[in-house]
């Protein structure tokens, strides 16, 4: 039963299950999301569009009463009243019928349960009560119960109260405070007081459906109304975390449409939109309203699984007849390959796919003898080359042996400068051919240098003057990679005082806190800005002693040995000469004995120039 997974048929049938169970949860999982887009959407408009229609007519009634309430801020009789001398009875008496002439006149009057217009020392008073009889009667002995006349406080609807000079406890009231301006100077001589009716607002709440999960709000100031049975108002501490703005689902800018998560946890939509300056309706919807039915997707999700099922049958049929027998047949040809029968046969070829796969089984075998034959005829002859390569090699003792010897010759003959350019050269051909490390001390570099130094000078005749400034003997013994300063001094020498003619370079070794700087300095022509930068950068090989250990490559295994904080730096003047810095770490290349060679990693082929 194992093995039966295994097989290529069952791969085929299990992949096309599994792609097409793929392609349809896709296909009803975006189905479905944009279903819940559409469906939101849909929803979130339909709740903006009530809210507008209902926030359009309450703004109408509260703009009236606030221009009601702005009128008694600006009337003249209102102020002849407040600032005349005495009682101003008759000042008083002439504005209060221009007060009804005004309530009367306005629209919205039937919202207005009371107005009261009281001067800054609340010795005149001046109201208007639309229900009389369910009313104590404002004077100036209880004319406190309006707590905000006593701050200087002027706002325009900024919560629901109860009325203080109701005898029902069920009268709300949603209070405006306006100032009273004087004519002569605009200074604020009065404050008026005007208590609109909840009722403007219920009222137009008649007939408005809100769902059984769903909820209305009523935003006024900073405080948050919760509207029940629509007439009733809950000042409720509910505050809602916003989780994101559903922005391209309203219609108007004014709409705000987010999804919040409430004091509960619960994550619900909430659409609002502005009713009046301070005032906004609120709607709760529920993902209930948003979410489509997932019943009817399980079921059709089911529906396509059960299709899938039987199309897996089908194919397994299918699969059985036209490719389990020749797959057989291949199988029993491979095993006789892997025995050594090289055979062909013609009943593994056909018109099908897997009659193209036996011919091409036969071809193998055809190209199996002759590629067995064709790799014994070149093992043969990588044999024969590989014996004369170690025949064209020359042995390295010889090499030094025949310098040696011309050494003798010229000290015996006196001619001491070719000696020494003989020793020179046989001592940087031992430690470039027997030397295997990878870091060395310092004072070995600077030894191979000096030596180097040496046939140089022979070379330009004695035009190059070599300086060394140790600050530190035991700077000397700090690791450094193998061929680090050659290259340095080679292009110091062939860039820098060459052309000139001659010069000095100098080695300059410093300590720098727990760093060693060394310098090769040399006065010779200089390098321009842009050939500095190139010479770090490029990857070219140099034409020199190391014909691949360039300036960049210097630098490259300076950072891979010890980090991007190492490395090489030039500066350079025309005509001046050039400063070429090594930055090294204070590691000396051995710690307790232990050569450091192990320690520092090493890119393929780094050193093996």
């Amino acid at each position: 039963m194992r093995n039966r997974f295994r097989t290529v048929k069952s791969h085929i049938i299990m992949v096309m299950i599994a792609f097409s169970l793929i392609v349809t949860i896709l296909i009803s999982t975006f189905s479905f999301y944009m279903l819940y887009i559409f469906q939101r959407k849909t929803t979130i408009q339909s709740v903006e569009f009530n809210l507008q229609l209902v926030s359009n007519v309450i703004e109408q009634d509260l703009s009236d009463l606030s221009l009601f309430a702005k009128w008694f801020g600006v009337s003249t009789q209102i102020t002849d009243y407040i600032e005349a001398p005495g009682e101003g009875k008759k000042e008083g008496l002439r504005a209060h019928e221009r007060a009804l002439e005004e309530f009367r006149n306005n629209r919205a009057g039937q919202y207005l349960r009371r107005l009261v217009v009281v001067d800054n020392s609340c010795s005149k008073i001046l109201q208007i009560d639309n229900a009389p009889s369910a009313s104590i009667p404002v004077n100036i002995y209880n004319i406190k119960r309006i707590d905000s006349l006593f701050y200087n406080s002027f706002s325009q609807w900024g919560e629901i109260t109860s009325d203080p000079y109701s005898y029902s406890n069920y009268n709300d009231i949603i209070p405006l405070f306006s100032p009273v301006y004087s004519p002569k100077d605009r200074s604020i001589v009065g404050t008026v007081f005007l208590a609109a009716s909840t009722n403007l607002i219920t009222d137009k709440l008649k007939g408005y459906h809100i769902a059984e999960d769903s909820a209305l709000y009523l935003t006024v100031g900073e405080n948050l109304y919760l509207i029940e049975n629509g007439r009733e108002f809950v000042e409720t501490q509910n505050s809602f975390e916003v989780i994101r703005y559903n922005t391209n689902d309203p219609t108007s800018k004014e709409t705000i449409a987010a999804t919040v998560r409430d004091n509960s946890g619960k994550e619900v939509m909430i659409v609002s939109y502005p009713v009046h300056a301070g005032l906004a309706l609120t709607q709760v919807i529920p993902r209930s309203q948003i979410v489509p039915q997932q019943g009817a997707w399980i079921l059709l999700l089911l529906v396509l699984c059960g299709l899938i099922f039987l199309l897996a049958l089908f194919i397994t049929y299918s699969l059985d007849r036209n490719i389990s027998k020749p797959v057989a047949m291949l199988r029993k040809k491979i095993n006789a390959i892997a025995k050594g029968d090289f055979s062909i046969v013609p009943e593994l070829e056909s018109d099908s796919e897997l009659g193209l796969v036996g011919r091409g089984i036969n071809k193998l075998s055809t190209d199996v003898v002759l590629l067995m034959e064709r790799r014994i005829s070149d093992e043969k002859r990588r044999r024969d080359l590989e014996y004369r390569m170690l025949q064209s090699q020359i042995n390295p003792h010889f090499l030094y042996n025949t310098l040696n010897s011309i050494k003798m010759m010229a000290v015996i003959q006196g001619i001491n400068g070719i000696a020494e350019m003989t020793t020179s050269l046989s001592r940087l051909l031992m430690s470039v051919s027997k030397d295997l490390r990878k870091v060395v001390p310092l004072h070995d570099e600077i030894a191979l240098l000096d030596e180097y130094i040496i046939i140089q000078k022979y070379r330009y005749g004695n035009s190059i003057i070599w300086q060394k400034e140790i600050e530190n003997e035991a700077l000397l013994d700090v690791a450094i990679p193998r061929f680090t300063l050659q290259p340095i001094v080679e292009n110091a020498i062939f860039h820098g005082v060459e052309p000139k003619g001659g010069g000095v370079i100098k080695l300059r070794l410093s300590a720098d806190a727990d760093n060693v700087i060394c310098e090769i300095i040399d006065d010779g022509i200089g390098i321009r800005g842009d050939i500095v930068k190139q010479l770090i950068t490029d990857n070219r090989e140099a034409q020199g002693m190391f014909s691949k250990l360039g300036i960049s490559n210097v630098n490259e295994r300076l950072i891979y040995a010890f980090g991007e904080e190492y490395g090489l730096s030039i500066s350079s003047v025309e005509n001046k000469g050039t400063t070429m810095t090594i930055k090294l770490p204070m590691i000396k290349s051995k710690i307790n004995g232990e050569v450091l060679d192990e320690k520092i990693p090493e890119r393929d082929g780094m050193f093996n120039d």
